[in-house]
């Protein structure tokens, strides 16, 4: 997937977490669960969440190895 994709879906992504936000305050709910409605309505809606970022390695963590390299090229700079 391209880079615009990944983008427009983590905007749209961040904009229900703040409608979610709004809303809880306003209904006076537990932001949790809301959270979790929030989720439901996505997985309802068949939101491509999974196929978009499904094999990105944005969120994994860094190995040991990759790790040092990053060191060491830190220490070059």
């Amino acid at each position: 997937m391209s880079a615009t994709v990944i983008v427009e879906l983590s905007l749209l992504l961040l904009l229900a977490v703040s409608a979610v936000a709004l809303l809880t305050s306003r209904w006076r709910i537990p932001y949790t669960i809301a959270l979790v409605f929030a989720g439901f309505a996505i997985d309802l809606f068949h939101v491509p969440i999974k196929e978009v970022v499904g094999n990105a390695q944005l969120l994994t963590p860094m190995s040991s190895s990759s790790s040092s390299c990053r060191r060491s090229c830190l220490n070059r700079v």
